[in-house]
């Protein structure tokens, strides 16, 4: 189940998973996904049913962001680094896939005030950690 999406050229042959490296392609091979639209960074996001696989440009701020990710499992809800690699060009974050809705979701929109204590409690436990 693709989606048709605009993508920036140099991430456009990254829908198609035979160009993944061999250790994401074992996680996700034979998957059914969908790409994600949400949000404002050039990286592609895939969607799959248990897993999301963030693909972008050579960053060091994403080997700072598999850090901190993996330190704060445990301590807060957030997704499981399945696996991380990097080839000449990309990086490839393949997490878990968790429950949930995101806070730009029209559901919240439509109930600001419900909205405002669900990111105040995402806060708290931020602060707690």
């Amino acid at each position: 189940m693709h989606d048709a999406v605009y993508l920036p050229e140099e991430l456009k042959h990254m829908t198609d998973l035979l160009n993944l490296p061999d250790n994401i392609k074992r996680f996700v091979s034979g998957k059914a996904y969908r790409s994600d639209e949400v949000g404002m960074s050039k990286a592609k996001i895939l969607l799959f049913d248990d897993l999301v696989l963030k693909i972008s440009g050579i960053s060091s701020r994403s080997d700072d962001t598999v850090r901190v990710m993996r330190w704060l499992e445990g301590k807060l809800p957030v997704p499981k680094v399945v696996c991380y690699e990097q080839d000449a060009d990309y990086q490839y974050l393949l997490m878990s896939r968790i429950p949930g809705k995101m806070s730009c979701d029209g559901e919240f929109l439509a109930r600001p005030a419900e909205l405002i204590e669900r990111l105040a409690e995402a806060l708290q436990m931020l602060w707690s950690v």
